[in-house]
């Protein structure tokens, strides 16, 4: 059985840029959360159409073995054509996260710094790494782990979608198990840089829904924004019982 909900809050922002979407059935589902970059402007528009056209490709063309590498294309192929209608260059662009649960196996896909967390019977396992230049100084030793959410270049990012590009630019990750006691939190850099592991641990062994972990979460976020100003601040979290 699986129980999900989904947050976003615009925070001490203009408006909203992030983008979160489910589609869930009794046999497959698919999760996407976009942040639209939005110091470059029109990032809402970005986050909604990659987001849009993901779920678009789930429903219609969905296939286990490389849904992700032919979605994620379509998705910023659309969105390379709609900036190259309206003449845009450094507009139209965003991160994204997506996690596709497939009976008992699930698969996640990621660019920039949206991030996916996975955990078994509470204990965090694994998360998405950042493609972001603070994640880099972290793979490299050059800064601790914990020092990302507060580095002052950690919203320097080296993959996003809406650039020009020889390739994919998102990532996808290897199988992972989705057995009674899995949960996963999808969610933005708003959200994450707020609540850090230790935290979100100590929330899903403590909350028995996924609307409790998630809005707990979220009340703790907006308690400790960073230097008092909240960012949009996204987020789906999912229980598997």
């Amino acid at each position: 059985m699986m129980d999900y909900h989904l947050y976003s809050i615009t925070g001490d922002r203009d408006y909203n840029e992030d983008y979160v979407t489910a589609d869930v059935s009794e046999s497959r589902s698919c999760f996407v959360v976009c942040d639209g970059l939005g110091g470059q402007g029109k990032g809402d528009q970005a986050a909604r159409l990659v987001a849009e056209s993901i779920q678009r490709s789930f429903r219609e063309d969905y296939v286990p073995d490389g849904f992700f590498e032919k979605a994620v294309t379509d998705a910023e192929q659309e969105l390379m054509r709609q900036k190259h209608l309206r003449g845009l260059k450094r507009e139209m662009m965003t991160t994204l996260v997506s996690l596709v649960i497939d009976g008992n196996r699930a698969r996640c896909c990621h660019a920039g710094d949206s991030r996916m967390y996975y955990f078994t019977d509470g204990v965090l396992i694994r998360r998405t790494m950042d493609h972001s230049v603070p994640q880099m100084l972290a793979n490299s030793g050059e800064i601790r782990e914990k020092k990302i959410r507060f580095h002052p270049d950690r919203n320097r990012l080296l993959k996003v979608l809406g650039t020009d590009w020889d390739g994919m630019e998102a990532e996808v990750s290897d199988e992972m198990s989705t057995g009674a006691g899995t949960s996963f939190l999808l969610c933005t850099d708003g959200f994450w840089e707020c609540v850090d592991e230790r935290i979100m641990q100590k929330l899903l062994r403590k909350t028995k829904t996924a609307g409790e972990w998630v809005e707990q979460m979220g009340a703790y976020a907006r308690k400790h924004a960073i230097a008092g100003k909240m960012d949009n601040a996204s987020a789906i979290g999912i229980r598997i019982g």
